[in-house]
Formats: structure tokens, sequence, C-alpha cells
């Protein structure tokens, strides 16, 4: 087996640098370098272990995008113009947004959005909708609000057929325990904005494209 590199050691020692010399005597004395140096690296997920030791995620930086103006409609005004474009909505969808409850959106003001893959978020298994919520927030972005799935249904006839994704937002419940979110798709030119169930035993593909504010 190849021994070390001058480049590598010099690349270990670069991570220790600027680490105080009592906290590097600490971590010599604990014995888990030496257990590391012993691990199976093709075993051990990053993510999970930052977790353990009670890390905050490796950053992740997505890029924009779209920025859209987003608000200042009543969910009426909404549901109306809607109806009168390309987009089509699913009476459950339309109950949810006509529905006294349902947020209004506030004042119009820009909203930079994120999509991405859930394999972006830096998952290696498929995870259940919550734990993607949790890992958006955790990353530092934002989950988009109820309205921005009726906003963004309005500007999708602009993308391409065939594309969908899922909007990573707090769930709807219904009395009966039901939980939904709102996803959008680009059927053959017809535009859909839909409410998808979510649940603990749902699992989503690493491929699956999601929507959430930055």
């Amino acid at each position: 087996m190849k021994k070390i590199t001058a480049k590598q050691k010099k690349e270990i020692v670069a991570l220790f640098e600027d680490m105080p010399a009592q906290e590097v005597d600490a971590l010599l004395a604990s014995g888990l370098l030496a257990d590391l140096r012993d691990a199976s690296f093709t075993m051990l997920d990053r993510e999970e272990f930052r977790c353990y030791i009670g890390l905050t995620p490796v950053p992740i930086v997505l890029p924009v995008w779209k920025t859209r103006r987003i608000g200042g409609k009543s969910n009426k005004k909404l549901l109306q113009e809607i109806e009168t474009s390309r987009c089509w909505i699913s009476e459950e969808t339309k109950a949810i947004i006509a529905h006294k409850d349902f947020p209004r959106s506030q004042q119009a003001e820009p909203v930079d959005f994120i999509r991405c893959g859930v394999e972006d978020l830096g998952f290696t298994d498929r995870p259940s909708f919550d734990e993607i919520e949790q890992r958006v927030l955790a990353l530092g972005y934002s989950p988009c609000q109820p309205h921005d799935g009726a906003s963004l249904g309005l500007d999708y006839p602009k993308q391409r057929k065939g594309e969908s994704f899922l909007l990573v937002m707090d769930p709807i419940t219904f009395s009966d325990g039901r939980r939904v979110v709102f996803s959008l798709e680009n059927d053959a030119g017809m535009i859909e904005l839909q409410s998808f169930r979510v649940d603990s035993a749902t699992k989503f593909d690493l491929g699956r494209d999601l929507v959430f504010r930055k």
C-alpha cells in the first residue's frame, strides 16, 4: 500500500494549524483521530456523523432558480387568475385556497426561489417529507409560503413540458389527519397545480425536484 505523500501530510497539518495547542492535545489524547484512521470511510456518511456529534450540516450553496414578485393579491383573486390561465387546479387544491383559514398573501415583494433535487440537499437514502423540510431549514433556507404554489402556477407555462416539482412547505393538515403540500407539473402543455399527500411512510426518490425559498 502506498504511504502518505508530503502533500497529504501538509493538508492534514493545515486542518489543525489554527487550533489551540491545548485542544490539539485533548484531541490526540481522546483517541478519536486514531479511530477515524482505522474506520472504513466507505461505510461512513459525513452528514450522519456530523449530526451524531452535534454539528450542523455541511453548508450547501444552491443557485437561485427564479425571482418572482409574490403577494399583494387576495386568495379569491389568485383563484380567478388561475382559472382563466392555462393552469389546471384540482378540486381539493381549489377548496384549500378558497378556505377562510388559508393564509392570505401579504404585500407584494420579490422572492428568490431555489430548485434542486432531493440528492442536492445531501441525502443518500430516500427521505420522508419531514426530513426534507428539516434539512432545508438546517441549511439556512426557508419553506415556501402556502400561496407560492398558486403564484408559481401562473408563471409555470414558461417551463418545459414534462417538468414537475414539489413545494417544500409546512404541510396543510385536514381534520382527519391527512397532510398535503402543493405540486406543480407541466403535463404536455397543461399546467397542473395539485395537492400531494405526505406522511411519515412517504419516501421521495433522490431525483425528485423540489422548490423552496432562499
